[in-house]
């Protein structure tokens, strides 16, 4: 069987990772992805010398805004329907319509996995005419629409897969619990378009000085603008993931990260302008907390005096034991269109 997966950004990567890895054991997988930041390097290191995978470069995204319409969008769609009329795959896979729009010209099942219901209906609308099936965590369903029980961020992140890994604060001199983890984003994309420039950099003045910081940032030019004393990491990092569970608490400027801080049972603070169906998830089980600027540094304060306590790991047990695997999903959805 061949299957196409199509990846826009590190998140997505993270997402179908194991799968990809599992489905490559009995059958053929072509990831296509965009040249973006760090993604072409992690795709290429992560799967060049693995059995059965296949990488294709099919566009770009440049952090601008002629970027993203032309090279991350009609670029995309035309270099990935070549390839898929190529390669003719049994079913196509991603998280938006890039890949659906050339799957449909040759009548190829589709499966979209998207976390994005709050983009409207009209966005909504398109990915249901483009996909065989849409999946958004925790929705109603409805035609084909389907939900899934837990967020994109658990598919790699469940204790199934992902274990903590000590060795990695060894780098950085850190020590469990006693540093803080911050993320700032860039705004020149579509997400994040509006949204203040360098919010965690203006915070940075209030964090407390006698804990460590390590920031995850996206725009490393503007790397001059933080505390000298602060870590910055030149991604792509082999444990990030680690770094952040040992963290005392994350804030972000950006919604994916502060979701896997607060899967990861990790007190997280998302200072970003989106209102988000995901996130809000996680808001109500109280280990996100969406809140602006100075509201965000009282929050903090909070969590590093001890008044919001969590038990980490009874914390992911609970969502291992309630929430779905999503690997599992993947490999089932990738599949069902198999004939032996």
């Amino acid at each position: 069987m061949k299957i196409l997966i199509n990846i826009g950004h590190v998140a997505q990567f993270n997402f179908y990772k194991n799968a990809i890895i599992e489905l490559s054991r009995n059958h053929l997988v072509l990831v296509t992805y965009l040249k973006r930041g760090k993604l072409q390097v992690i795709v290429q290191n992560e799967f060049c010398d693995v059995q059965n995978i296949q990488t294709r470069e099919v566009g770009r995204h440049r952090g601008h805004k002629f970027s993203i319409l032309f090279e991350a969008n009609l670029v995309a769609i035309f270099k990935t329907a070549i390839v898929i009329y190529k390669f003719k795959p049994d079913v196509v896979l991603g998280n938006n319509y890039i890949a659906s729009v050339g799957a449909n010209f040759i009548s190829t099942p589709t499966c979209t996995f998207n976390d994005d219901p709050e983009r409207g209906k009209i966005s909504l609308k398109i990915l249901s005419f483009l996909s065989d099936v849409v999946y958004l965590p925790f929705y109603t369903e409805s035609k084909n629409f389907k939900s899934m029980n837990a967020l994109k961020e658990w598919a790699y992140l469940t204790p199934k897969y992902f274990h903590p890994n000590i060795n990695a604060l060894d780098v950085y001199k850190l020590q469990p619990k006693e540093y803080l983890f911050a993320r700032e984003v860039s705004t020149g994309t579509f997400n994040y378009a509006g949204q203040e420039q360098g919010l965690i950099e203006s915070l940075s003045h209030a964090f407390p000085k006698n804990l460590a910081v390590v920031l995850s940032l996206e725009d490393k030019k503007l790397k001059h603008l933080y505390p000298k004393n602060w870590i910055i990491l030149e991604e792509p990092v082999a444990n990030i993931h680690s770094l952040i569970y040992y963290a005392k608490a994350l804030v972000s400027s950006g919604d994916s990260m502060a979701r896997e801080g607060a899967q990861l049972g990790v007190p997280s603070i998302y200072c970003g302008f989106r209102v988000m169906h995901a996130n809000n998830i996680l808001v109500n089980k109280g280990i996100l907390f969406h809140k602006q600027k100075n509201e965000a540094l009282f929050v903090l304060k909070n969590i590093l005096n001890d008044d919001f306590v969590i038990d980490q790991e009874k914390f992911r047990e609970a969502l291992f034991h309630d929430w779905d695997d999503l690997t599992q999903l993947i490999i089932t959805e990738a599949t069902k269109y198999f004939k032996k």
